[in-house]
């Protein structure tokens, strides 16, 4: 049963944080209001922040399903 609340919270953690991420790049594009990086890279922040805080006792927040995996694979992640 824990696996399959810290699959969920990896999901979850990858959602909210390709969201924010994704979400600042397309409304920026969208609306025009592309007026430098910085604020693009805010987002990206603040989205990697709330998916870390909303997951880390799931998951451990690894919010990235390719390092889950391969720490499965390679036997350090049960």
């Amino acid at each position: 049963m824990k696996a399959f609340f810290e699959g969920i919270g990896e999901l979850f953690g990858t959602f909210v944080l390709t969201v924010f991420g994704c979400g600042a790049v397309a409304v920026s594009v969208l609306f025009g209001a592309h007026q430098g990086l910085f604020q693009i890279a805010l987002v990206w922040g603040i989205g990697v922040t709330l998916a870390i805080y909303l997951t880390r006792h799931l998951s451990c927040a690894h919010l990235n399903p390719a390092v889950t995996l391969a720490m499965v694979v390679a036997g350090r992640l049960p």
